[in-house]
């Protein structure tokens, strides 16, 4: 009787070990296919802080060269670049927690960052 006991305690450790490796196998599986692969999301957020980036660099080289010559255009547009360099960093962030709540690991930070253990408040 004591033989059976430690032999089924020891089949269900094996199959723990076994259904763990499976899933840290899939923890980082980015072989997704179709709509599931959340491509069009990770692609929409990178070009929002590709357009950021521009809009910084522009609103930079706008305020300086508006110093010296005090135009109020120039000084005005390099204003609105800098508010649309932070209106195109909220939909950037708005897809990467698309990406973690939806445990889509497309992208190298979600990967990392994140696990389909964790729950939905933490992620």
């Amino acid at each position: 009787m004591r033989f059976e006991v430690r032999s089924r305690a020891r089949r269900r450790r094996q199959g723990r070990r076994i259904r763990l490796a499976v899933r840290s196998s899939r923890r980082y599986n980015t072989a997704r296919s179709g709509s599931e692969s959340g491509g069009s999301v990770d692609v929409f957020g990178s070009f929002a802080l590709l357009l950021a980036f521009v809009c910084a660099l522009y609103a930079l080289a706008g305020g300086i060269a508006a110093i010296p010559h005090t135009t109020c255009l120039l000084i005005k547009s390099a204003r609105q670049a800098g508010i649309a360099a932070c209106a195109l960093i909220f939909p950037r962030n708005l897809s990467v927690v698309y990406l973690f709540v939806t445990d889509n690991y497309s992208m190298a930070y979600v990967a990392s960052h994140s696990n389909r253990d964790l729950a939905t408040f933490f992620k």
